[in-house]
């Protein structure tokens, strides 16, 4: 009887550790520590001119990036979801735990949606961002700011897949207007 208890503890261990091994690169492990999305569902005044309102967000649905502008999300957040739920876990529910369904994803994007590139998602899921940014980036600031290797070849596809991940872990994504450069800085 006590080999059998030992062995069924065993095997729940096992599955605990080989879960833990798995989830370490997981999107939200990094959630709740995402400086950024926990700045901007601190500002909700959308009735003047926001300093984030015109920020795009980049959603993951299914095999899909979605490129969601905030005033939308915060206008669908309101109208549907104000009385059930708090806007940071809206916020955080719409970027890592795919929460609107279909209808309400094109109609925060426009239907402005690009295919992920699998390629780099499961190059994260195994390696995570550090690797990610090795591989894809120059380093500007250390662990502050990179930028996209520009001897690299990126098409939108990459590019955006790039932005998710960096997002997801913290990072604000901006493209140069002029030449085209796709900048990530840490938010503090």
């Amino acid at each position: 009887m006590k080999k059998k208890i030992f062995g069924i503890l065993l095997i729940a261990s096992l599955l605990f550790l080989t879960w833990l091994i798995n989830d370490k690169w997981s999107i939200n492990n990094s959630a709740k520590n995402n400086l950024f999305l926990n700045e901007i569902c601190k500002n909700t005044d959308f009735s003047t001119v926001n300093r984030y309102e015109s920020l795009i967000i980049i959603v993951m649905k299914k095999d899909y990036l979605y490129l969601c502008k905030l005033r939308q999300i915060y206008s669908v957040y309101e109208r549907d979801y104000a009385r059930k739920i708090s806007y940071c876990d809206f916020l955080y529910q719409v970027q890592y735990d795919d929460l609107l369904p279909n209808f309400l994803i094109n109609e925060i994007s426009f239907n402005q949606r690009v295919k992920i590139d699998l390629n780099i998602k499961q190059e994260y899921n195994e390696n995570g961002l550090d690797f990610i940014k090795r591989k894809y980036c120059v380093e500007i600031k250390k662990d502050k700011e990179y930028i996209l290797n520009q001897k690299m070849q990126f098409n939108e596809s990459r590019i955006f897949t790039l932005m998710y991940y960096f997002f997801c872990n913290g990072f604000y994504n901006s493209i140069g207007s002029q030449d085209g450069e796709v900048l990530f800085f840490k938010i503090k």
